[in-house]
């Protein structure tokens, strides 16, 4: 019963902080960043299942879950982005700068979510010693590798989900041959394994995105939530966008309107999860989740990361010269 009371009293302390940190505002911002960043998103996944599979495979396989999470206007916009990003550049020239494109675009939302966690978590952003701008430079282009390298991970956990349903569909056929009961069986390992790579995916970017690392210990039951509440609410975002009459207000540009809704929902899905992380991670032990104790841990928690910030953006402004006046 303890253990019911605390997970209920952690789930509002985290509907408040998801209120008191804005969190609707930062999904308007990611789904904004989404905008520009899904077609390089959609080349470096697709790119990355296809080195298994195939890039025709992975292709299918992309715009069939697409559809069938979002609905056939966002499959044929995947569709669309593919087919117009995959036209091969002229000259070398050209292909260099449509890299460097693809890899600032491809990270333009994930340093938009990073620095959303950041913020959720209370983490500074990271100090960096007094240097020159080729020194500040390096540092920025290693936080946009390291950010793409969770491009990678997304990649494989497409993988390894398409792998697995490979394996469910070859076991039913050959189970099915023998017995009838696999059909029972196949319709909640599905669903169950489509949970199990939303709720991976959620916690690999709460692991790897943040400037400092939390244990799976905290991040597992905030990436539980998060996926819970998605694998629930996925059906009432088809619902609403379904209804929304985005086609006949918006016209040609309702595929991109639908995009920004879509991400703008499941954002905020996923701050939630991010702030009931940081409740159970910043309640002292033995108190209560959301207890004048634990709200008194957050403050200062979020004045230090201020106090940090604040120092580092004194350590960044050019020197005045004096007053002679």
């Amino acid at each position: 019963m303890n253990t019911i009371r605390y997970a209920w009293q952690a789930l509002i302390a985290a509907a408040i902080q998801w209120i008191d940190d804005q969190c609707p505002r930062l999904a308007a911002a990611l789904s904004y960043y989404t905008v520009f960043s899904l077609a390089p998103l959609l080349i470096i996944v697709v790119g990355v299942v296809g080195l298994v599979f195939g890039s025709g495979t992975a292709h299918n396989e992309l715009v069939g879950e697409v559809t069938e999470l979002a609905g056939p206007q966002l499959g044929d916009l995947v569709t669309s982005l593919l087919a117009a990003a995959s036209r091969p550049a002229e000259g070398i020239v050209a292909t260099v700068i449509a890299l460097v494109t693809l890899l600032i675009g491809a990270t333009g939302v994930l340093v938009e979510l990073r620095r959303s966690l950041d913020g959720v978590w209370c983490i500074p952003e990271p100090t960096q010693p007094e240097a020159n701008w080729l020194v500040k430079g390096w540092v920025l282009v290693r936080t946009r590798l390291l950010t793409f390298s969770m491009l990678f991970a997304i990649g494989f956990l497409m993988m390894v989900s398409l792998m697995l349903s490979a394996y469910l569909s070859a076991a039913d056929q050959w189970v099915s041959a023998h017995t009838g009961g696999w059909v029972a069986i196949a319709q909640v390992l599905n669903p169950l394994l489509s949970f199990v790579v939303i709720m991976a995916f959620f916690g690999s970017l709460m692991m790897g995105l943040p400037s400092r690392r939390f244990s799976w210990r905290h991040v597992l039951p905030g990436a539980f939530v998060s996926a819970l509440l998605f694998t629930l609410g996925k059906s009432l975002i088809g619902f609403y966008l379904g209804r929304a009459a985005a086609a006949s207000v918006y016209g040609a540009a309702s595929s991109v309107v639908v995009v920004m809704l879509w991400v703008y929902f499941s954002s905020m899905i996923f701050l939630y999860g991010a702030e009931l992380t940081w409740v159970l991670k910043s309640c002292p032990q033995g108190a209560a989740p959301g207890s004048p104790e634990h709200r008194a841990a957050m403050q200062a928690a979020r004045h230090r990361a201020i106090d940090a910030m604040e120092v580092q953006r004194e350590r960044d402004m050019p020197a005045q010269p004096p007053y002679s006046g």
